[in-house]
């Protein structure tokens, strides 16, 4: 799968600019605020629905417009797609090969995109949020009905917790609730253990891919006790303390790394190696599943990386449509330069 090309008029700071993309290396050039990570949070937003800078995609739009709007081409193996999103404070439309859709829901996991940026080692230095972050993006681009079931459950975890603090929550009222709850939870909960198996039988070969270096590598799930939804003390407790206590919400991974956990122990440049490791292992189970290939998006992120592990990473990306932002192009191999095709901003 690759973009095509992206249209993006009052996004941040590009105006009008329409962009046409190789399909494999495209460089975008320029200093700090010139809009190179702009054009790959539009691409991200398009493929997402969400912006991997902001919870308000509003703040998107340009302080001289009152709209943005986005148009891009995705190119698949059955055909190709347009996406086009106009946003602003009165008007928001979203078009899928131009008929009107309602939300992002509808095509979410069409366009399986990675993003790899400083963030990057939130996944091992962060809290259980990130690591879950990163479970739910796996999965929202392999199971449309894990995202189904994902979006349901966290709607009645919101209503739920609404009645707890609201102090007008009854036993019944909270049971009905829990019910469904459970059985959204257990169904969440298996896709995420079977996720982790499947990226544990690749996990240690990327890791030497990517560092050089040969280790063992282990994840494990440690899933909230969902059944407890449903359980009248457990209830009762959650009465009292006006908050769900229990879910999918509370999950988190142990990654240890020759046995030591990663979050306390690992060295920054370990956790580097080790999200890249798990962002690629993410990408071979996308390819495996959908029969597509994810497009790579590295936002001004190689400066931070040594050359062995720059020219690891880029062997690992030669089949791939990877967008990398830099201030220079001197850091990016030659070999990379010859094949690229360079947007200067």
């Amino acid at each position: 799968m690759r973009v095509d090309s992206i249209y993006i008029e009052n996004f941040r700071k590009l105006s009008k600019r329409n962009f046409e993309f190789s399909d494999s290396f495209d460089i975008i050039v320029g200093q700090n605020g010139s809009g190179k990570t702009t054009i790959l949070e539009a691409i991200y937003l398009l493929s997402t629905g969400k912006s991997f800078i902001t919870n308000h995609i509003l703040n998107c739009v340009n302080f001289s417009a009152d709209f943005f709007l986005l148009s891009a081409k995705f190119e698949k193996q059955n055909g190709v797609d347009s996406i086009d999103f106009l946003l602003g404070e009165k008007k928001k439309e979203l078009r899928y090969n131009t008929q009107k859709i309602t939300s992002f829901s509808e095509i979410i996991g069409n366009y399986p995109v990675l993003l790899l940026n400083y963030t990057l080692s939130d996944i091992i230095k962060g809290g259980p949020d990130k690591r879950r972050d990163f479970l739910n993006h796996s999965l929202i681009f392999t199971d449309h009905d894990y995202y189904k079931a994902l979006l349901r459950y966290y709607s009645m975890l919101d209503r739920r917790n609404a009645l707890l603090k609201s102090n007008k929550a009854s036993m019944d009222i909270l049971s009905v609730f829990s019910e469904e709850m459970v059985s959204l939870g257990v169904e969440i909960q298996s896709k995420r253990e079977n996720m982790i198996n499947e990226i544990q039988l690749v996990i240690d070969e990327l890791f030497l891919k990517v560092s050089g270096e040969k280790v063992e590598i282990k994840i494990k799930y440690f899933p909230s006790p969902v059944s407890k939804l449903n359980n009248l003390e457990s209830i009762k407790e959650e009465r009292a303390k006006k908050r769900t206590l229990y879910g999918i919400q509370l999950d988190d991974i142990s990654i240890r790394l020759d046995g030591k956990e990663t979050r306390e122990y690992s060295s920054l440049g370990e956790a580097y190696s080790l999200a890249f490791s798990l962002r690629f292992a993410e990408g071979e189970i996308i390819k495996k599943k959908k029969h597509e290939i994810p497009i790579i998006l590295i936002d001004d992120f190689f400066a931070d990386l040594d050359e062995l592990r720059r020219s690891n990473i880029l062997k690992l990306l030669s089949s791939e449509q990877v967008f990398i932002t830099t201030l220079s192009t001197k850091i990016i191999p030659p070999e990379i330069i010859d094949v690229a095709k360079i947007f200067m901003l």
